[in-house]
This record gives C-alpha cells, sequence and structure tokens, in this order.
C-alpha cells in the first residue's frame, strides 16, 4: 500500500491523503486536488509523480481500493 504518511512526511504534499481520503466517495478532478494543494495542475503532477511515483488519478485510484479492501475485510 501507499504509505503517505511516510513519503509525504518531508514534502509539501502531506495533507494530500488526509484531503482524498474525505472525498473517496466523490468526483476529484486533478484540477481540485491541485487547487487544495495550493499548486497548478503542472506542478502539482509533477509533485505527485516525484514523490508517490505514481499520477495524481492513480493514487486515488489506490487509495479507492485500499478503502474498498478495507471495508470487505
Amino acid at each position: 500500500p501507499l504509505d503517505f504518511q511516510e513519503k509525504a512526511a518531508a514534502s509539501d504534499l502531506r495533507a494530500l491523503a488526509p484531503w482524498l481520503e474525505a472525498r473517496l466517495t466523490q468526483r476529484v478532478s486533478v484540477a481540485a486536488m491541485a487547487e487544495a494543494m495550493g499548486m497548478s495542475e503542472r506542478t502539482f503532477h509533477r509533485r505527485c509523480i516525484e514523490v508517490f511515483g505514481q499520477t495524481p488519478l492513480a493514487i486515488l485510484q489506490r487509495l479507492r481500493l485500499e478503502r474498498a479492501r478495507a471495508l470487505l475485510e
């Protein structure tokens, strides 16, 4: 699983996981994610790849899958 706490701790994306987790059942655009993190879409996309090795939408999908797995268990 993605360890956002560890990977984001020293980055400008530490608020991303909690922000996304509060919206897992909603439609969330990359533009909305970028705005919430105070970045342009391009910078946000680049930072996600640098910090997490994934695109913003891949991160969102992974968090949704992890939530679904947890609910099934």
